[in-house]
Formats: structure tokens, C-alpha cells, sequence
């Protein structure tokens, strides 16, 4: 019964579709966000910017990914699109750099 939208100044809203009212809004990213992805099974969301944050629904920040330079070392640039895989907790980050990244718990 909720859906959540992100908006690119990085303002993250919960919906409940019951109601058609806000339940949660929190700033995902104060310099703006260009990808979002829910978990369909599990209360988690990720949000992408210059780096990814992880989320509960109700805003709370659980981890962070930030952008890493370096010979050898992993690297995201700033992110483009983001995707949760349906059954696990997968994440796949896409960013400007051509560069495919995916995370596991």
C-alpha cells in the first residue's frame, strides 16, 4: 500500500495509496539525485548522486558508497541508474563512466 518517489533536488517521499498523503519525506542527497531503486521485498531503498546511499523507508540512513579514486581500487563515478535484484539483496549501480557495479550485503 505505499510507493515511494524521488525527485532530482534529492527529496525522497513515501506514499500511502490508501490515503494519497506524504507518510515520510527526507532529503536522500543535498546535492541533488539522479537514480533511486526500492526493494520490492525488503525495506531498503538505494538513492545515487556523486555516491549511493542506502535508506530505510522511513529515511534512515544505513550505509553509503562513496566515490574512490585510484589505480586498482573500486571505483563509481557519479551515478546514473541504480537496480535491486527481486529475491536478494543485490544492488546494481550504473555510472556516468560506463562502469557497472554491483554490491551484495
Amino acid at each position: 500500500h505505499l510507493i515511494t518517489s524521488g525527485a532530482a533536488n534529492g527529496e525522497v517521499k513515501v506514499w500511502d495509496l490508501r490515503t494519497l498523503k506524504s507518510v515520510t519525506t527526507f532529503q536522500a542527497h543535498k546535492e541533488g539525485m539522479s537514480a533511486m531503486a526500492v526493494h520490492p521485498a525488503t525495506p531498503i531503498m538505494a538513492t545515487g548522486s556523486s555516491h549511493i546511499a542506502i535508506h530505510k523507508p522511513g529515511g534512515e540512513l544505513l550505509n553509503t558508497i562513496k566515490c574512490h579514486d585510484g589505480f586498482m581500487g573500486h571505483r563509481i563515478g557519479p551515478v546514473c541508474s541504480l537496480t535491486m535484484h527481486p529475491l536478494s539483496l543485490l544492488l546494481a549501480a550504473g555510472g556516468a563512466d560506463a562502469v557497472i557495479s554491483v554490491y551484495t550485503q
